[in-house]
């Protein structure tokens, strides 16, 4: 897969997934795009990074005891206004903005 230096206006630049089964989809994405799923940090209620090549491209965490999983995965894009490491816009109804996460 290309490298890229720096990430197009516009371009998915994170993705956010929320699963109900963590060991399925590390299986998944490892065999679909060759990801690597890290270990999962108890500090951030078990959300873990997926990298490939080294290079963060996607997070992952599992259901928590008081909140099931919703199973949804979001994409996030940047924003005209990003510049590397700053937060990126949500794909979504109205481009509202996330929450935030950091763009390399």
């Amino acid at each position: 897969m290309p490298e890229r230096d720096a990430i197009a206006i516009g371009a998915p630049c994170w993705i956010d997934l929320w699963t109900s089964d963590v060991e399925a989809a590390r299986r998944f994405y490892a065999e679909l795009f060759g990801w690597v799923a890290e270990e999962a940090n108890p500090d951030f209620g078990g959300y873990f990074m997926f990298t490939q090549q080294g290079h963060p491209v996607a997070g992952a965490m599992g259901s928590m005891p008081d909140r099931p999983a919703s199973k949804h995965l979001e994409g996030l894009l940047r924003h005209r206004r990003c510049r590397s490491g700053a937060r990126c816009g949500q794909i979504g109804r109205g481009g509202k903005r996330a929450r935030g996460v950091s763009c390399r």
